[in-house]
């Protein structure tokens, strides 16, 4: 199987995985924030849909095209598997247990300093408080007591554990994809955009569903030799008309309090082409090379920005009047300076702690 990724695909691949992780930032930046104290928030729908639009929609296309792309990157060439499996425990499975490791411990030490528990403390995350079934499965992201848990305690790292279960399934998803073709497409999609799953009780290892679909998806397009260059033919006013409409039927639907798991789905998949197709815009301009300079520090950004992010929005909200007006502020600004101050950190890693930066980055340099 022959499947060419060329420079201009290489460029739209390393431009879409910069806009995934400024996504993943803003996800984020829309998740309470706990503290131990009484903090009064003006009320405003235009925020409340401003922020939906933003965070639960657009940018909701974040962690699919992650996976779609790891998919493809693994697809394109003849691979062992056991030698792509061990190359995926340095670089995966090493990477989730160091950071998990770290960032427990740097919280436990948090929220036990008297001058900064009230920033780390709620009483759904002290870590003292586990039991050993409960630290196991915060821990590997496992549900040996069909608990209620819905991500990881350092959350963003599920990516990575569902990442590295999708390469010990690879072999898998390529023998059934090749055996029952468009008929197990049509059965994820389906699964997904109704939302039919394992419930959680039942769902020992938490496998998500989105990242089952999206990596299947990526190997039907190297299977089929669909190339991004393909996408780039399609017609932008179209595609970006029909991208608006789906995006905003899904904002109407949420501030009727409507829930239509469909709809966003289909904003989702939509929403890669558009994306697929406006990085095709973005590398035919002078900003491509300014684009493309973040590329090296994804990585750094995706591993230190909750936490960075969570600091700042609980300072920002504990030391500013939350008017409606300073609310959109924090939320924007947040986000801007979690993205500059973990790309500063990533530049000081990797010329002052060069070996570190090795291991955390898995060999990515």
């Amino acid at each position: 199987m022959k499947y060419t990724i060329t420079t201009k695909m290489s460029e739209q691949i390393s431009t879409l995985k910069i806009i995934s992780i400024i996504m993943v930032v803003f996800i984020h930046a829309n998740i309470t924030v706990h503290l131990n104290t009484n903090i009064y928030l003006e009320k405003s729908i235009c925020l409340d849909l401003f922020k939906y639009l933003i965070s639960e929609n657009i940018s909701r296309v974040a962690v699919p095209m992650f996976f779609f792309i790891s998919s493809i990157l693994l697809y394109r060439k003849n691979f062992s598997w056991s030698k792509n499996l061990k190359k995926k425990v340095k670089t995966l499975m090493v990477l989730y247990i160091l950071c998990n490791t770290i960032w427990i411990m740097v919280i436990l030490i948090l929220q036990n300093l008297s001058f900064t528990a009230v920033y780390f403390t709620s009483t759904d995350n002290l870590i003292l408080n586990w039991n050993i079934i409960e630290g196991f499965n915060r821990y590997f992201y496992f549900n040996i007591d069909g608990s209620k848990l819905m991500y990881p305690f350092v959350f963003p790292l599920w990516f990575i554990r569902d990442l590295f279960i999708m390469n010990i399934l690879a072999v898998l998803v390529k023998y059934l994809v090749d055996k029952f073709k468009f008929l197990l497409l049509i059965i994820i999609l389906f699964v997904w955009c109704f939302n039919i799953w394992i419930p959680n009780e039942y769902n020992f290892i938490y496998l998500n569903v989105q990242s089952v679909v999206f990596w299947v998806l990526g190997y039907y397009f190297v299977k089929y030799n669909i190339s991004f260059e393909d996408i780039n033919k399609i017609n932008g006013l179209v595609i970006g008309l029909f991208y608006i409409c789906i995006v905003a039927l899904n904002v109407t639907f949420f501030a009727l309090e409507i829930e239509l798991k469909p709809i966003l789905r289909i904003s989702i998949l939509i929403g890669i082409l558009f994306w697929i197709k406006f990085s095709n815009y973005i590398i035919n301009t002078h900003l491509k090379n300014k684009i493309l300079w973040f590329q090296q520090s994804i990585m750094i950004i995706y591993l230190f920005h909750e936490f960075t992010l969570t600091m700042l929005r609980k300072i920002l909200t504990k030391v500013l009047p939350q008017t409606i007006f300073m609310q959109l502020l924090e939320y924007i600004g947040a986000v801007l300076l979690t993205i500059i101050i973990t790309i500063l950190l990533d530049r000081i890693l990797k010329k002052y702690f060069s070996d570190i930066y090795k291991v955390i980055v898995g060999g990515r340099v």
